[in-house]
């Protein structure tokens, strides 16, 4: 049998990695591709290299970030506006609302089906 020593020690710890909002940030540029540099990225948004560069190491505190340019991140990126701003996401599921659903049951749009387009399908 293997040798596990500090590994089950390791284990004991739980320890849960916490990322500021500079290194979310950072991640989901990052997450686009290699090409998606600070410049691309810059140009992608409408804003400066500057803005990109100091959400990303927070010289910008978070409080003075933009709203806007958070939420321009974040459908860029295709992250959780949520996530980018707390570490943690609002959805669950496929990134829909709440219980992972795009459009909650009994919302479906009626469906209207004409006499003579019936009577062509019967036919």
């Amino acid at each position: 049998m293997p040798y596990l020593g500090r590994m089950t020690t390791a284990r004991d710890t739980h320890h849960v990695p916490e990322f500021t909002i500079g290194d979310r940030l950072r991640k989901a540029r990052l997450s686009m591709g290699e090409h998606m540099d600070i410049r691309a990225f810059a140009e992608l948004l409408g804003t400066s290299r500057n803005t990109i560069t100091n959400y990303e190491l927070e010289h910008t505190p978070p409080e003075r970030m933009k709203l806007m340019v958070l939420r321009q991140w974040a459908l860029a990126t295709g992250v959780d506006p949520g996530w980018l701003r707390t570490g943690r996401a609002e959805r669950e599921g496929d990134g829909g609302p709440a219980g992972g659903s795009v459009r909650p049951e009994g919302f479906e749009p009626p469906t209207y089906c004409s006499v003579a387009s019936h009577a062509a399908v019967a036919a």
